[in-house]
């Protein structure tokens, strides 16, 4: 008898993302810690005279109504899942070293479903999908003006 093997392929479907705020940072593995360093720093030091410098760095020099920040407490909400989720603590540890007693942080932890889709290559194409939860973490960090 032959070995009859199937060759099955995972793929894996990408997070569905809830809408997306100026100030959200989602950790990957792409990037290394101080891509997501300074652009932390960026949203935290924001401030009401914000410069034509931080504007060309966050990306909203055309769209001045997405800069509006005039009473608000700068903020960022850093989003990291799985492997990521360490990541995203040691970019809040950096920053905690930056700015010391003057920010603060508050943590949710979650599992979010993810779907794993299973493909067969066998005579027939067959795909069969498979639900996994995936932990994940938020955290939130508000600066305070003194």
């Amino acid at each position: 008898m032959e070995d009859e093997r199937l060759d099955k392929r995972i793929v894996r479907r990408k997070c569905g993302l809830r809408n997306l705020n100026r100030f959200d940072i989602f950790v990957t593995r792409k990037k290394p810690l101080i891509v997501y360093y300074r652009r932390a720093l960026d949203l935290l030091l924001l401030s009401v005279n914000a410069n034509a410098i931080y504007k060309n760095r966050i990306g909203y020099r055309r769209n001045k109504n997405k800069l509006d920040i005039s009473n608000e407490i700068p903020k960022v909400v850093i989003h990291g899942m799985g492997a990521c989720i360490n990541t995203a603590i040691w970019l809040v540890q950096d920053l905690k070293t930056n700015f010391g007693d003057s920010i603060k942080e508050t943590i949710e932890t979650k599992t979010v479903e993810v779907i794993d889709d299973y493909i067969t290559e066998d005579f027939e194409w067959d795909m069969t999908s498979k639900k996994r939860g995936v932990s994940a973490i938020s955290i939130t960090i508000e600066r305070y003006l003194n």
